[in-house]
C-alpha cells in the first residue's frame, strides 16, 4: 500500500500492558474488529471487558 489509510484494532491486556492481539485493515468494517477479538477471546477470558472505542488518529509522512 503506498497512499492511503490504515486502521488498528488493537485487544490489550490492562494489567500485564500485553497486546493479546491485533488487526489492521483498509476499512474501518466490522469484520476486522471482531476477528481480533475472536482471536483475544481465543488467548484468554476477561473478567472485565472495556470497549474503550478510542479515537482515530492521524500519522502522515511528511
Amino acid at each position: 500500500m503506498l497512499r492511503g489509510w490504515m486502521y488498528l484494532v488493537a485487544v490489550m491486556d490492562w494489567y500485564s500492558r500485553y497486546v493479546v492481539s491485533w488487526e489492521m485493515d483498509e476499512t474501518l468494517e466490522m469484520p476486522f474488529v471482531l476477528s481480533a477479538v475472536d482471536q483475544a477471546l481465543s488467548v484468554a477470558t476477561p473478567t472485565i471487558w472495556n470497549s474503550d472505542q478510542g479515537s482515530v488518529r492521524h500519522v502522515g509522512a511528511e
